[in-house]
């Protein structure tokens, strides 16, 4: 599965890991030490995860990523966001977070960072808990 969407200068693919160029895409961040650092964990190119990546229009250049899955009691689980350094505070979460949120707009949840917490927050989330430094948060 594949498909594109352009928002300004940035082209959002929305891609499965059984995707053609997901790996070639992808695969220089998956296990990367600084990305797992940030995130509090290694990203997995899990066979159920749909992913969404922010890049250049023409492709070459990855600004960000985020995914998401099925998860308990009909929810979706909202996973592994991320924003390259050099691309932060320009959009780019919002661009991944309106394009999970369009293909998947029912019940879900997510763990997040202190920084994305607002967004979450401003869309009608709800705190739900803490994981260390994280916050678990549900949409209706």
């Amino acid at each position: 599965m594949s498909d594109t969407k352009h928002v300004g200068k940035v082209t959002v693919r929305v891609l499965t890991n059984r995707a053609q160029g997901f790996y070639a895409l992808m695969g220089p961040y998956l296990s990367r030490r600084a990305i797992a650092a940030d995130l509090g964990g290694t990203l997995w190119d899990d066979d159920d995860k749909t992913w969404f990546v922010a890049t250049s229009a023409d492709r070459k250049t990855v600004y960000g990523f985020c995914a998401a899955r099925p998860a308990a009691r009909g929810r979706t689980a909202y996973l592994s966001a991320y924003v390259l350094p050099a691309y932060r505070r320009q959009g780019v979460y919002r661009q991944l977070w309106d394009a999970r949120r369009e293909r998947f707009p029912g019940p879900a949840q997510a763990t997040c960072t202190e920084a994305s917490l607002p967004l979450f927050l401003a869309a009608g989330w709800t705190v739900s808990g803490q994981r260390g430094v994280y916050r678990r948060v549900v949409a209706p």
